[in-house]
């Protein structure tokens, strides 16, 4: 698992070089001038790219079909009571048989409660948005097709800023147990949807359906949730987080920082890691204690394609993030 993950550290590192190119799209998931790159070869006609064009424009064809996702579609609000508060079920906690309520859930590690991945949580929603934002920017950077821009703009602007559907931006009521918790600390992994979409908002600069003044306005969005990840209980205790929390953790903050221009914030994040994270997570022999010991040592939380989006377009993604 932190084979995975820990690169994404300092793939973020890379991000540092692509922040000062203002030729490069502001998107800091692959190494600086991939996506360059590969749009210049497709022009010239490279025949291995092609497939995986072909690939994307399907997951794009497929995501246009996705209705903008809102966190005020959940059937259970937070318990703050806000419908635009963040809200999801902690996914290995079960109601306790010998109770009629189920009051407290028990946890079991591992066993996932289909529970938490109902239309009562937030969790499927926000992994939807994210992935048909980033897949439909994607095919505009490469294609200029304004269809892929326009809904990409919509998603965005329901999740964000839009008055009657918009996220407040912190994760308070993340990974919530009945009848024990409101929320958690490491519920902050599943916020690593929002500095993808955000990322992929900067592809969409440019065009006629994503203004520089809705993209400001992302960006404040933007600010405030990195000041919660920076400040809250619930951040601080997950940037104190050994293992792939904190790892991610550390991803999170770095995307957030080099999409605000924050780059020392970033740079410090990235240069702490390798004593922080590489050094206690993994042994001079190459093992991964901490993960060895979890139940799902080869899984965490990864965005992913919603169901509905083509996953073969991972070819496309694998190109443009190798890193030499």
């Amino acid at each position: 698992m932190i084979k995975r993950i820990l690169p994404l550290v300092f793939l973020s590192v890379g991000g540092l070089a692509m922040a000062a190119e203002s030729s490069a799209p502001r998107y800091f998931s692959v190494r600086s001038g991939a996506l360059v790159a590969a749009k210049a070869q497709l022009a010239a006609g490279d025949a291995i790219l092609v497939p995986a064009l072909q690939a994307l424009q399907r997951g794009a064809a497929e995501a246009l079909q996705v209705p903008p996702p809102s966190v005020t579609e959940k059937t259970r609000l937070a318990p703050s009571g806000d419908v635009h508060d963040y809200a999801s079920t902690a996914p290995y906690f079960w109601p306790d048989p010998s109770k009629p309520d189920g009051l407290p859930y028990l946890a079991h590690d591992g066993k996932v409660n289909p529970e938490s991945r109902t239309a009562a949580s937030d969790l499927r929603r926000i992994e939807t948005m994210s992935r048909t934002v980033e897949t439909l920017a994607l095919a505009y950077y490469f294609t200029g097709k304004e269809a892929y821009a326009a809904h990409a703009a919509r998603c965005l602007r329901v999740w964000f800023l839009e008055p009657a559907t918009s996220m407040n931006p912190h994760l308070e009521y993340g990974q919530g147990v009945p009848g024990k918790s409101s929320g958690r600390n490491i519920g902050v992994i599943e916020g690593g949807n929002l500095p993808s979409a955000a990322e992929a908002a900067g592809l969409l600069l440019g065009s006629e359906a994503w203004t520089a003044k809705e993209d400001d306005a992302l960006k404040a969005w933007m600010a405030r949730y990195l000041e919660w990840l920076l400040t809250s209980q619930f951040g601080r205790e997950e940037a104190a987080m050994p293992q792939n929390h904190g790892t991610l953790y550390d991803v999170q903050v770095m995307r957030l920082a080099l999409l605000l221009g924050r780059t020392e914030l970033a740079r410090e994040v990235a240069e702490a890691a390798k004593a922080r994270r590489v050094a206690v997570q993994i042994e001079p022999d190459g093992r991964q204690p901490m993960e060895l010991k979890r139940t799902k040592a080869f899984s965490s939380f990864t965005p992913g394609p919603p169901a509905r989006i083509d996953r073969s377009c991972a070819p496309l993604w694998l190109i443009f993030s190798r890193h030499d």
